[in-house]
């Protein structure tokens, strides 16, 4: 088990790996702590190396960088489920240069992209540094996608949260109820993620003092 830690620390996964699987096997199963431990970190590393192939693969083979971005996208969000925080952002970087430099900033791909980084920032408590690729991602597709474009919905109320986290509620007021706006539009009134923008809409509207507002 010790063995298995080291050579995770030291960047050797696959050994890592096999040493996890001797614990595994050797632990009396009586030790459930140590079991499911060595489960999730078996299967985090397996995930990375899943994810880290499906990269290779894709740069590899496709003929065109769209399934070499998709796959740094998700090679992104293993690491940070792995709570693996500047991987993640270092390959979501190169999916977002690859689009910008390869695609033409492609938008659709871009905005999404900076999306999912703004969240990952979000998620390390670095607001700031999320507002801005939120702000990037807003920009490009009200410019280039048209301002009742459906990923405005999500991008508006992701922003309209961090805005929220950092104590500009009145900011955060104005963004979440034009998420909110879209959001019904495309998807009515009964789906979850209006329920949530919705919640978030009303604490901003009752800490910014708009108190009838958020009571309607």
């Amino acid at each position: 088990f010790a063995k298995g830690n080291i050579e995770e620390e030291l960047g050797r996964e696959g050994d890592a790996i096999v040493s996890y699987k001797q614990f595994q096997s050797l632990v009396k199963a009586t030790e459930i702590d140590h079991i499911s431990h060595v489960e999730r970190r078996l299967h985090a590393l397996e995930s990375l190396q899943i994810a880290r192939q499906i990269v290779a693969d894709a740069k590899r083979d496709s003929p065109h960088q769209g399934a070499h971005i998709r796959a740094l996208d998700r090679l992104a969000d293993a690491y940070a489920k792995d709570e693996k925080f500047q991987q993640a952002a270092r390959a979501r970087e190169e999916a977002i240069n690859i689009t910008e430099e390869k695609l033409g900033g492609n938008p659709a791909y871009l905005a999404i992209l900076l999306n999912n980084q703004g969240l990952l920032y979000q998620k390390q408590g670095k607001l700031a540094e999320a507002q801005l690729f939120l702000e990037r991602a807003f920009q490009i597709v009200k410019s280039q996608l048209g301002a009742d474009d459906i990923n405005l919905g999500s991008i508006l109320t992701n922003l309209g949260v961090v805005y929220y986290d950092r104590g500009m509620h009145s900011t955060a007021h104005l963004c979440l109820g034009q998420a909110l706006k879209i959001r019904r539009q495309y998807l009515g009134n009964n789906d979850i993620s209006i329920a949530v923008t919705l919640e978030y809409l009303a604490d901003a509207l009752q800490k910014s003092g708009t108190l009838q507002e958020a009571a309607d």
